[in-house]
């Protein structure tokens, strides 16, 4: 299946996209988790340890959120400040 992953913040450093956007091609039934795995093949700036947000229709998501066709997950690296 075909899926679309939106990096925000930090994270778009490891894509090539200057939008941020990478589409991706996974196994049918992948879940947010794998597709972190995934991407931090490419680059270790994806580290599925260091848990981000995900995204989907503008709601926050579980990693084990189990992902459809054409769907699109946006990932936000988790910051803090005060």
């Amino acid at each position: 299946m075909r899926i679309r992953v939106v990096a925000h913040g930090l994270l778009t450093v490891a894509v090539q996209d200057p939008g941020g956007a990478v589409d991706l091609t996974v196994p049918d039934g992948s879940d947010i988790q794998h597709v972190l795995w995934i991407l931090h093949d490419r680059s270790p700036v994806f580290d599925p340890r260091a848990t981000p947000i995900a995204v989907i229709d503008g709601a926050q998501v579980p990693l084990d959120q189990v992902l459809h066709d054409g769907e699109a997950v946006h990932l936000y690296p988790i910051f803090g400040g005060g």
